[in-house]
């Protein structure tokens, strides 16, 4: 075991891929976490449909009288969009912010029957992070990106972009045929 917990080097490495994380990348994996996987497409637009049924109603419910309780309920689903929008908005920045502050920007992926092990600069020379995908609570595929979602509630994130045709279908098949209770399409 070296110093993180994890176990040897992986040797059967099935996938290889280099990730740069720029904006765009942290900012889909930040509102990904925000969600966790949970209608990570439809959060954004279920929220706006969500608080303006609550305004529209609040406003049919006290149509007639401009009471201060009337005021105080459309001052708060104001505030709760207002609260939601920023963090879909200022929540990528700050995360991008720390991002680069804490490393660079190029991560190393290499899948194994057993293991990913992620080879990033931040770690020590020569000791990669291995993980066994026992610490993964989920895997996730969207249009774009495979999520690896761990059981402490940190994420990795794998752009398509990255990987050639046969390696999106052999990683899906690889997650599909050993993780079937744990991976979820996000289309």
């Amino acid at each position: 075991m070296n110093g993180k917990g994890m176990c040897a080097k992986v040797e059967n490495v099935f996938l290889q891929v280099r990730v740069t994380y720029d904006y765009a990348l942290v900012t889909r994996l930040t509102r990904f976490l925000i969600s966790k996987g949970r209608a990570y497409r439809f959060c954004p637009w279920i929220f706006v449909v969500i608080t303006s049924l609550m305004a529209l109603v609040s406003e049919i419910l006290f149509m007639w009288s401009l009471d201060l309780e009337m005021l105080f309920i459309m001052g708060c689903i104001v505030l709760i969009f207002l609260l939601g929008l920023l963090v879909w908005i200022v929540l990528p920045k700050v995360s991008y912010s720390r991002f680069r502050a804490s490393m660079t920007e190029v991560v190393e992926y290499r899948f194994s029957p057993e293991y990913v092990e992620i080879v990033a600069p931040y770690n020590s020379p020569g000791e990669p992070t291995l993980l066994r995908y026992d610490m993964f609570r989920k895997f996730y595929e969207t249009e774009t990106d495979f999520y690896l979602l761990l059981k402490n509630g940190t994420a990795y994130c794998v752009p398509k972009m990255n990987l050639i045709s046969g390696q999106i279908i052999g990683m899906r098949r690889f997650l599909l045929k050993n993780f079937p209770d744990y991976f979820v399409w996000c289309f």
